[in-house]
C-alpha cells in the first residue's frame, strides 16, 4: 500500500497549522496582494494634488494635479524543504515531520522578510548623520519630521521603525524613550513581553529586528515605512510534496511564488545607523 499520499496530506495540513502559529515579522505590516496565477502583479499608487480652488464665471474648473499609476511586482518561485532519514527517525523520539514542517515554514517566512526588506531598502529616502552618530534624539526627530512633512501622519498611517539590537540599546540611553517621568510608566518599552510587539513612541511603532542586514562600515541598515508604501505578492497556495528516495529517506518540501516591491518611497526610509553611539 502506498502511504505517500496520506503522508503528503498530513504534511500539508501541518504546514497550514504551523503558519497559523508563526508568521513572518513583516508580512502583516505591508500591503498584501494574492496572485492566483501568473508571475506578475501590480500595486496602485496615487498622489494627491493641490487644495481645491475656485473658478471664474464661465471659467474652467481648476485641476488639482493629482495622479494615479501603478507599480509592477515580479514573482519568483522559492522552495523550502529537507529530507528525513528513516534510520535516524527510528533511533530518536523526535517527530521528524514536525521538525521539517517548522524548518520549512521558518525558511519560507525568512525569505518573505528578506524580500520585503530588500524592497524597502530600494528607497532613496534616508536619514543623514545616523551612520556616524548612532540612534540619537536628532536622528529620531529627523525620522518623525520626514513622515510629518510628507503628510503620512495626516493620512492616519502608522509608521513602523525597525532597528537592530545595538540601536535599541542606544534608544534606551535616551531619557525621552525610557524614563517614566517623560512618557509615563504605561508606555515604558521594557513592559512588552514580545520584542516584535514594538513600542509606541513619537507617533511611531519602534521594533527590534536582530536580523537586519549590515550597512556600510560598522552600521546596521535600519528602516521605517508605512503599510501602503510596501507591497507583498503571494502567488496562489503553498504547494507541498512528499517524495520517497532510494536511500531510505523521505523528501518533504514546499514551494511558493513570492514578490515584494516598494510602491511609494515617500513613505519608506532606509538608513545606516552606527553600531556604537558617538560620544557627546
Amino acid at each position: 500500500m502506498n502511504l505517500l499520499p496520506l503522508v503528503e496530506e498530513q504534511f500539508s495540513s501541518e504546514i497550514k497549522l504551523c503558519y497559523q502559529k508563526r508568521d513572518s515579522l513583516y508580512a502583516d505590516l505591508v500591503t498584501v496582494r494574492p496572485v492566483p496565477v501568473g508571475d506578475k502583479t501590480y500595486f496602485n499608487r496615487s498622489h494627491a494634488g493641490t487644495p481645491a480652488g475656485q473658478k471664474a464665471r464661465f471659467g474652467k474648473i481648476p485641476r488639482n494635479g493629482g495622479s494615479l499609476d501603478r507599480v509592477g511586482c515580479d514573482l519568483e518561485t522559492y522552495y523550502a524543504g529537507d529530507e528525513i532519514d528513516e534510520q535516524e527517525v527510528s533511533s530518536t523520539s523526535a517527530n521528524g515531520m514536525l521538525v521539517i514542517t517548522d524548518n520549512a515554514v521558518a525558511s519560507m517566512n525568512t525569505k518573505i522578510d528578506e524580500l520585503i526588506l530588500k524592497a524597502i531598502n530600494t528607497s532613496t529616502q534616508t536619514v543623514s548623520g545616523a551612520n556616524t552618530s548612532g540612534m540619537t534624539l536628532d536622528v529620531v526627530q529627523a525620522i518623525w519630521e520626514h513622515f510629518q512633512v510628507n503628510h503620512i501622519f495626516r493620512n492616519k498611517e502608522l509608521p513602523i521603525v525597525n532597528v537592530g539590537a545595538k540601536q535599541w540599546n542606544q534608544l534606551m540611553n535616551l531619557k525621552q524613550f525610557y524614563h517614566a517621568d517623560v512618557i509615563t510608566a504605561a508606555q515604558l518599552p521594557y513592559l512588552f513581553t514580545k520584542a516584535e510587539s514594538g513600542r509606541f513612541w513619537m507617533d511611531m511603532v519602534w521594533r527590534v529586528d536582530p536580523d537586519l542586514p549590515a550597512g556600510e562600515g560598522s552600521t546596521t541598515k535600519c528602516n521605517a515605512f508605512v503599510k501602503s508604501c510596501v507591497g507583498l505578492a503571494l502567488g496562489g497556495i503553498d504547494k507541498t510534496r512528499v517524495r520517497e528516495t532510494d536511500d531510505d529517506t523521505i523528501l518533504y518540501y514546499m514551494r511558493r511564488k513570492l514578490g515584494a516591491v516598494l510602491i511609494d518611497e515617500t513613505g519608506a526610509l532606509s538608513f545606516d545607523v552606527a553600531n556604537s553611539q558617538a560620544s557627546s
